[in-house]
């Protein structure tokens, strides 16, 4: 239950199974490495711009990262594109307790408690009247909670202690420095990994509650989409040396509007679905339904398509498309009325625990969305270029259902960058029979090693941005895992809402585009997908710097620009590719396959 069985499956499935995804084209090109919108030249396109990269939101050389259409606002970051209402204060610190009546004094002695205290208050007996008396200014009233957290103490004066901060100026791990450490090393862990830590934006009751208001009498479960189109098994002799691979409908293998990326799977009630997760060509933000200050601002929406498994992995199977989207909850948002608005992602990257779908969102961390209420869209002429609730009807730009954001989890706004590692791509990953997410950032190799300049920054001999010169090198790509909880289904958080990183690696390459890990017998083995600059392919590693190492290549043992993965309980891989096209060493289209793990073992 919740978890566990065939491929992640068990009552609830999501398990291992719910794993992996990618990071690739606009969210990091890599060689070669965009496909439409992160596709061109070396990783141009629209959305990953230009020849080697440049162009609007995030190009830089070979791919590039998205900027601003794919973060999650933080207090200081109101950008709405997403939730008007994140990252509000959560804490229960905010009481609002009032002093017990009077007669909560009858039976006291002067000075005696009359009533439960707060934070920065408490309640004590003044000439019979219970009367609430502040706590002295420095009382400390919120513990630090990791080495980064700010310990806050009381003002003297208000009840209620001050608002949970971080600290701006206390560094996390992000080059690192290991001797003769460079690419196409071994995994290596980062000791500090406490210091990593995410927030609870705290707007599941909210977004639920809006959800049901404006979709009631269109709410449907998986079982209930119509799963049309087929994805045909491959026949391909160049990917003879994979189990199993399937090709996506024509009009899905050419498109030029929605290019692949995150790969997750769920088993439900004895049916397996795997989705995929595409990035869209960029839109007006007006489109979508999204304030800006300017009319020409862009962004990229973001869809899954489920495949559904009905008769096992010997035939074809079947997919729907489903847009993802976020409620509108603030009354005074310009498009209220509108009741939702297209959700600006790269889609990264996906991961399972039922009931819910975590996306990764580049630059802050992963959004949350319910597998419990899909809607049911209307498909008719009138609603073919609108989004939003119009004229009684809800429409998604024609597609026939969407799936809203119900929570979210974004890095405090005020620590310092280096804190921040990447959501490039995320994976359900499993140690010791225990769940958690496992996240990873896209880190420019392939310029680098071309000489030519990496996204954001002139400097031809490194792989950082202009803004965050200590995250520079791409051996130093970083591995997060975050605990989560397998009874809820969400990340496990602290009393005041913060998600702490239970361990962190340095990858030993740069370029991946998907991770995950195994652990057998204590000892931790990871995989990853990447549009590495010698060559596309997957490359798995021990931990340690005498561990184990291999790297398999596109072409023959392994897809061209592989992007989501993870790794099912029954030992299979399961990888998306982002592109349809040809090399030197064969041609490939954009389709999902399955290896057998153990044949992939260094």
């Amino acid at each position: 239950t919740d978890g566990g069985g065939t491929d992640g499956g068990g009552t609830d499935g999501g398990g291992t199974d719910g794993g992996g995804t990618d990071g690739g084209g606009t969210d990091g090109g890599g060689t070669d490495g965009g496909g439409t919108d992160g596709g061109g030249t070396d990783g141009g396109g629209t959305d990953g711009g230009g020849t080697d990269g440049g162009g609007t939101d995030g190009g830089g050389t070979d791919g590039g990262e998205t900027g601003q259409d794919d973060e999650i606002p933080t207090e200081d970051d109101t950008d709405t594109d997403q939730d008007t209402d994140q990252d509000q204060d959560t804490d229960q610190d905010q009481d609002t307790d009032q002093p017990p009546a009077d007669e909560a004094c009858a039976s006291k002695n002067e000075g005696d408690a009359c009533g439960e205290p707060v934070k920065c208050a408490e309640f004590i007996c003044k000439s019979g009247v219970c009367t609430k008396v502040p706590r002295a200014a420095g009382t400390i009233c919120r513990a630090k909670s990791s080495p980064c957290d700010k310990e806050e103490t009381c003002d003297g004066e208000s009840e209620s202690c001050p608002k949970d901060l971080y600290d701006k100026d206390c560094e996390c791990p992000a080059d690192g420095n290991i001797s003769g450490y460079k690419d196409y090393s071994t995994v290596r862990e980062i000791k500090d990994y406490g210091k990593y830590v995410l927030r609870d934006t705290n707007t599941w009751d909210t977004n639920t509650k809006a959800i049901d208001d404006f979709a009631k009498g269109h709410i449907v479960q998986i079982t209930d989409l119509p799963f049309k189109r087929v994805m045909k098994i491959s026949k391909d002799d160049d990917f003879k040396n994979l189990k199993k691979v399937w090709e996506w409908e024509s009009s899905d293998l050419k498109t030029k509007d929605w290019t692949p990326q995150g790969l997750a799977g769920l088993t439900r009630n004895e049916t397996v679905y795997r989705f995929v997760g595409w990035v869209g060509a960029h839109k007006k933000k007006s489109e979508c339904n999204v304030t800006s200050a300017k009319s020409t601002d862009t962004m990229t929406p973001g869809r899954i398509s489920i495949v559904k498994f009905a008769d096992g992995y010997s035939k074809d199977a079947k997919y729907q498309h489903v847009l993802l989207v976020q409620p509108i909850t603030d009354k005074d948002d310009k498009y209220y009325s509108k009741r939702f608005r297209a959700v600006g992602s790269h889609v990264g990257g996906l991961a399972i625990h039922w009931p819910y779908l975590y996306v990764a969102q580049t630059g802050s961390g992963v959004r949350v969305f319910d597998l419990t209420r899909f809607i049911k869209a209307d498909t008719s002429d009138a609603c073919s270029k609108k989004i939003g609730v119009v004229s009684g009807k809800i429409c998604a730009w024609g597609s026939g259902y969407i799936l809203p954001q119900v929570g979210s989890y974004s890095f405090p706004s005020e620590m310092h960058y280096t804190c921040k590692p990447k959501f490039s791509y995320i994976s359900l990953d499993y140690k010791d029979g225990n769940q958690s997410i496992l996240s990873g950032e896209y880190r420019c190799g392939t310029a680098r090693a071309k000489g030519k300049a990496c996204p954001g920054t002139d400097k031809t001999n490194s792989s950082c941005h202009d803004k965050t010169p200590k995250m520079c090198k791409s051996q130093y790509t970083r591995l997060v895992r975050w605990p989560m909880d397998k009874s809820t289904g969400r990340l496990v958080t602290n009393e005041n809402g913060i998600v702490i990183a239970e361990g962190a690696w340095y990858a030993g390459a740069g370029d991946v585009q998907g991770a995950n890990s195994y652990t057998e017998n204590g000892k931790t083995t990871f995989f990853l997908n990447g549009t590495y600059y010698d060559r596309h392919g997957l490359i798995v590693s021990g931990v340690g710097a005498n561990a184990k190492y291999k790297r398999f290549y596109d072409g023959k043992d392994w897809g061209n620009s592989p992007e989501g993965m993870y790794i099912t309980t029954k030992d299979s891989i399961w990888t998306a590719t982002e592109k349809t096209g040809s090399n030197k060493y064969g041609s490939y289209k954009r389709v999902i396959f399955y290896v057998n793990r153990k044949d992939f073992m260094p």
